[in-house]
């Protein structure tokens, strides 16, 4: 009876990186009273972005736009387009203006993954307030006065959208401003790793956050920066990762900027050598056989 070796296929796949138009904000409607002050957010993936109020153009490309002083003039439907090689999306909202209602509205915040946050909403008129994290209700954290509404969120790890939506005694709804709450923090952090005899390896580092302005690595004990050259980044608009190819020892970390003042680094990883050697031996054609594989150094769970 005569034995084959088995057929083996091999597989070439390339990676492409596909690029979608969304937003990662959007718009919502707002009830504001006169005086009070708002911002509207309208952060596309990509593109080109402009706005419109009442179907007149705004003189502003910017992804927020700010309202202070809020007047009867500035109620309307204001719309904001991104536009990204020949494809246009919209988010649009309408604000209303009134003499009673929510006169403080939730703030917008910047804070790093792991602690809270206290928001406050508050009315001219005695009111009864619920809030909403990401559209669903928010059951504790909460202590409301007739006027007054406070909510302690719990430990925060991803970007949320906080509202605080007031009923009054005159069975009128009102719903405030978004609260953004950009939360930042490490998602993916670097793992030690065994570096071969003539060969590389490579470490992943991911952040979340807008607002990110650099993203670089460096390894100890001097804090030197590596060479961009060494590295590939790519982001999905919210989380950026940065990937790490080196060939030498060391301990490296990545580092984060962002826009609001913010700098964090994550936790080291080592890059030791390792030797692997592998046993040899001459069996025949479909007989078992048991293969040996050392491993000199420090790091083995690669393997």
């Amino acid at each position: 009876m005569s034995r084959y070796l088995p057929r083996h296929w091999y597989y070439c796949i390339r990676a492409a990186r596909i690029a979608v138009l969304g937003f990662l904000e959007t718009l919502s409607n707002m009830d504001l009273t006169k005086g009070s002050s708002a911002r509207l957010h309208c952060k596309p993936t990509m593109g080109d972005v402009s706005w419109t109020m009442n179907d007149s153009p705004l003189s502003t490309t910017s992804p927020s736009i700010e309202i202070t002083s809020v007047g009867q003039d500035d109620e309307g439907l204001y719309k904001c387009q991104a536009t990204f090689q020949g494809e246009s999306i919209y988010s649009s909202a309408r604000i209303t203006v009134s003499d009673t209602g929510i006169t403080q509205h939730p703030e917008d915040m910047t804070v790093q993954s792991g602690e809270h946050v206290t928001l406050t909403c508050t009315t001219n008129t005695d009111s009864s307030f619920k809030w909403y994290m990401n559209k669903n209700e928010v059951s504790s954290g909460v202590e409301s006065t007739a006027k007054q509404s406070v909510m302690v969120t719990s430990p925060l790890t991803l970007r949320s959208r906080l509202q605080c939506v007031v009923s009054t005694g005159e069975e009128k709804t009102y719903f405030s401003k978004i609260g953004v709450i950009n939360v930042i923090g490490f998602k993916t952090v670097p793992q030690d790793k065994g570096l071969p005899v003539d060969g590389e390896v490579s470490l992943l580092c991911s952040v979340g956050g807008h607002g990110l302005k650099q993203l670089v690595w460096l390894r100890s004990p001097d804090a030197k920066e590596v060479p961009s050259s060494w590295m590939e980044s790519y982001s999905t608009g919210y989380t950026t990762s940065n990937v790490l190819t080196t060939s030498e020892v060391g301990t490296y970390y990545c580092s984060a900027t962002f826009e609001q003042g913010y700098t964090i680094e994550s936790e080291r990883a080592a890059v030791t050598p390792v030797r692997v050697t592998m046993s040899s031996k001459s069996v025949a054609l479909g007989d078992d056989v048991i293969l040996t594989c050392i491993v000199t150094g420090a790091i083995k769970a690669d393997l």
